[in-house]
Order: structure tokens, then sequence, then C-alpha cells
């Protein structure tokens, strides 16, 4: 093990040491010990949650892309339906009336 030198409040160490009086800890260090393991554990699965999350986001964005993307190409095909169909009628009104567009001369 390495050691570290770190700077606690002094109502922290006085908590730590009434837990060593109590016996509950042998001593001052495997007190310090056992509170980083369980800080260390309860970060490292909110990490690993938060990694899941991130996967679960990226999903929802690729579908919301796909989505998107196939309800624009429905609705761009839908509009050239409706302008095939405008152009058609158009044509067959002009054909059926006898009225042609002029060429201009050049």
């Amino acid at each position: 093990m390495k050691r570290v030198h770190i700077a606690v409040q002094e109502k922290f160490l006085e908590f730590i040491d009434k837990l060593v009086e109590l016996e509950i800890y042998p001593n001052r260090s495997e007190a310090i010990r056992s509170a980083l393991k369980e800080f260390v554990n309860k970060e490292s699965q909110f990490i690993q949650n938060l990694n899941s999350d991130m996967i679960k986001l990226k999903n929802i964005h690729r579908k919301y892309v796909e989505f998107k993307d196939e309800a624009l190409s429905k609705l761009l095909r839908g509009s050239e339906d409706i302008l095939t169909d405008r152009h058609e009628k158009r044509t067959h009104s002009i054909i059926s009336s006898g009225e042609f567009p002029m060429k201009k001369k050049t």
C-alpha cells in the first residue's frame, strides 16, 4: 500500500477517532480505507450507470435520426407525387383544351 497524506477537518477526525474508540475500526487508517473503498465503489457504479445511460441515449438518438430521415424522405416523395399529379393534370388540361404553349422563335 502507498501512503497518502491528507488534511482532514477536525470534526471528521473526531468522528473517525470515535469509531476507533468504539472498536468499530482498529485504527484511523482502516476507518479511512473503509470510507474510501465505499466511496470508490459508489462512484464506480455511478460511472457504469452513466456509461449505460449514454449508450441508451446514443441508441435513442440514432433511432430519432433514422425516423427523421425516413419521414423527410416520405414527405419529399409525397411532394414529388403531388407535383407530378399537378403537372399531369395541367398537361391534360392544356392538351384537351387545344391550348399549346407557343415556342419562341429564335
